[in-house]
């Protein structure tokens, strides 16, 4: 390693008992001066004390990307280095506003329970009795894609579970695998085997992704459950609807649907 690469990655190193497992930090307060501000703005993050050590590990991964014949690219190192840092905390890549050397601002923390409760309203919506939807999450969010067959990509906060939810016999399908995709805050797309396949191509995708997605993130496994208001509107409904099956099919008279119609809205 040459000398101007290993004032960029050594100066300013942390403490002995953290200096085997973490580079130093990109530069000292002089020497960054020197390089200009995009060079400041990663030594002001390197030693900010809410910067964690895996934060500085890419910070010096980046600068090494960047760094040729001993001369380092700090403006594209910064930029690339605070635009990992806005996409892993949560937020799209297109919105960074890092560009042309502005700082980026580093969002909060996502809120994964929150998520959880937007990716359940979502999918409640692919499903026949939505208040009889129970829900299981073994995975937390990793930032990735999802590739559904013959389309594109889907980049964003990906996870996988499943769900066992009542078909229109009133009885259960078993646990069906679905697929959730987070972008901005928002479930971007859903998807799910279907309840006489539940070994599909969402089970098969998942198998093979769930290598890469961690332990559920804090607040993903709080009770979401559907308030007992809602969940009555939506029996309601789903019993008028088999109600009005039922005579359709001439299984009951008209007189026989409003009464147990009227009893119905009754309760």
């Amino acid at each position: 390693m040459n000398k101007r690469m290993s004032l960029a990655l050594a100066c300013l190193a942390l403490p002995s008992a953290a200096t085997a497992q973490v580079p130093g930090a990109p530069c000292s307060t002089s020497n960054c001066l020197s390089e200009g501000s995009a060079a400041l703005r990663l030594q002001g993050a390197w030693s900010a004390p809410q910067t964690t050590d895996t934060q500085r590990r890419m910070m010096a991964a980046k600068i090494a990307t960047h760094t040729s014949s001993g001369i380092t690219d700090w403006k594209t190192a910064s930029d690339d280095y605070f635009r990992w840092r806005w996409v892993d905390a949560g937020n799209s890549a297109e919105t960074f506003p890092g560009e042309g050397g502005r700082p980026a601002p580093i969002a909060p923390a996502p809120n994964f329970g929150e998520w959880r409760h937007n990716a359940e309203t979502a999918l409640r919506q692919r499903l026949i009795d939505p208040s009889s939807a129970q829900f299981t999450w073994p995975f937390g969010f990793v930032n990735g894609y999802w590739k559904p067959l013959l389309q594109k990509r889907i980049t964003g906060w990906v996870t996988c579970g499943q769900v066992n939810a009542k078909n229109r016999m009133g009885g259960f399908t078993g646990s069906t695998t679905f697929v959730v995709v987070i972008n901005d805050g928002r479930t971007t797309f859903t998807d799910m085997d279907s309840g006489t396949n539940r070994y599909g191509l969402v089970a098969a995708g998942c198998e093979k992704f769930s290598a890469s997605l961690p332990e559920p993130q804090p607040g993903m496994l709080e009770d979401t459950s559907m308030p007992a208001s809602a969940q009555g509107r939506s029996s309601i409904a789903d019993e008028l609807t088999k109600l009005a099956a039922l005579r359709d099919r001439g299984i009951l008279t008209e007189s026989e649907f409003q009464s147990q119609k009227a009893t119905l809205l009754s309760k």
